[in-house]
C-alpha cells in the first residue's frame, strides 16, 4: 500500500491487470490513483495465490484426510483443492470490487 501511495501514478500494466480481474474504468473511474495502483497490486497478488493455493490445499486436505481415511483418491483430491482455490479466487476478487464500489460510493 505504501508503494502504490508513493507512486501515486497508474501504469498500462496496471490498467491491464486490472482489465484482465474483470475490473474496469466503470469500477475505477473517479477512484484516487493511489487507488487504482494498489488495487493492482493486489490483483497481482491474487493471481499470485490462484497458482500456489492448490497445492497448499490439497497438502493440506491430504493430511486431514489421512487421519480418518485409510485409502484417498489423489486425482480427487487434487481436482478438489483446484475447485476450493478457484472459489479463493473469485471470492477474493469480488471482494475487492465491492471495496472499491464502496470507496467510490
Amino acid at each position: 500500500m505504501l508503494g502504490a501511495c508513493e507512486l501515486n501514478s497508474v501504469s498500462e500494466e496496471d490498467y491491464l491487470d486490472l482489465g484482465r480481474a474483470g475490473l474496469g474504468s466503470c469500477l475505477l473511474g473517479g477512484l484516487p490513483d493511489w487507488v487504482v495502483a494498489y488495487s493492482a497490486r493486489l490483483v497481482r497478488f491474487i493471481n499470485l495465490e490462484r497458482t500456489k493455493l492448490p497445492e497448499e490445499i490439497l497438502r493440506h486436505n491430504l493430511e486431514e484426510k489421512r487421519k480418518y481415511f485409510a485409502d484417498t483418491c489423489l486425482e480427487v483430491e487434487r481436482s478438489d483443492a483446484e475447485v476450493q482455490a478457484e472459489g479463493v479466487y473469485n471470492q477474493r476478487l469480488q471482494n475487492l470490487a465491492v471495496t472499491l464500489d464502496k470507496v467510490e460510493g
